[in-house]
């Protein structure tokens, strides 16, 4: 049977999420210390509640609100783009938006 985009597009995200949690982690503790989880969530204007680290939003929203001081060494504009551009699936997906083949294609490109 044939996988849905919407359940394909949702299984990338999954693994973006599984990709990066750990790395994100590695570099905001080494550029905030033991304190990198509550420093991270402060930088996010519109947050509100207890911050989750295993949550893909929070992590692609982090990266963007913390690029100049942690990811700009590490990462060049392609890949703040690529932050962006998965944000936007993200949402899209979380609201039951629908995803043509080639967006499918195009998430799971990004991703990779």
């Amino acid at each position: 049977m044939v996988m849905p985009h919407n359940e394909r597009v949702g299984r990338g995200l999954d693994a973006v999420r599984d990709g990066i949690g750990p790395i994100c982690e590695v570099a905001w503790k080494a550029a905030y210390g033991d304190a990198w989880l509550a420093e991270v969530h402060s930088r996010d204007k519109g947050a509100v509640g207890m911050p989750d680290p295993n949550d893909l939003v929070f992590l692609l929203k982090g990266m963007q609100n913390t690029w100049q001081e942690v990811w700009r060494q590490r990462l060049g504009q392609a890949e703040r783009a690529y932050t962006s551009e998965l944000r936007d699936f993200r949402n899209t997906w979380a609201h039951q938006g629908q995803f043509s083949t080639d967006d499918s294609y195009r998430m799971l490109d990004t991703a990779e």
